[in-house]
């Protein structure tokens, strides 16, 4: 998630719980851990926390509905990538696809690889 769709997330959230105040370091802080978060998976955690909870979470409740949403999704894409495959071997075309794909997912800090050694794997540096 971007920085912007962090701040249209905390605005929801806000309309979501209008009784909690939210001063600026707050918002600094949620947009930047936001930011670690896939878009999809963060609305569909407000969703079911919407429902569930009378007050604004705190980020350890987020984290614990997100879990098993991220679970999910990755198993969704593991699940999508297996279909895909036709049982021969994969171009070279394909597979730098795949792997600029796999990047992307490091660069973004979502995968299990996030920080130093993501940025290492996509620049080619050390960690």
């Amino acid at each position: 998630m971007n920085i912007d769709d962090a701040g249209v997330v905390i605005a929801s959230m806000r309309a979501m719980w209008p009784n909690h105040s939210l001063d600026e370091p707050q918002v600094a802080v949620w947009a930047r851990r936001l930011l670690d978060v896939d878009e999809g998976d963060a609305w569909e955690v407000l969703g079911m926390l919407e429902r569930s909870s009378k007050f604004w979470p705190t980020w350890a409740e987020f984290i614990e509905a997100h879990q098993p949403v991220a679970r999910r999704r990755i198993e969704d894409e593991r699940t999508e990538r297996r279909s895909i495959s036709t049982g021969r071997p994969c171009t070279r075309e394909e597979n730098q696809a795949w792997l600029a794909h796999c990047r992307d997912i490091l660069a973004q800090g979502r995968g299990p690889l996030a920080g130093g050694l993501a940025r290492a794997i996509t620049t080619g540096g050390t960690p």
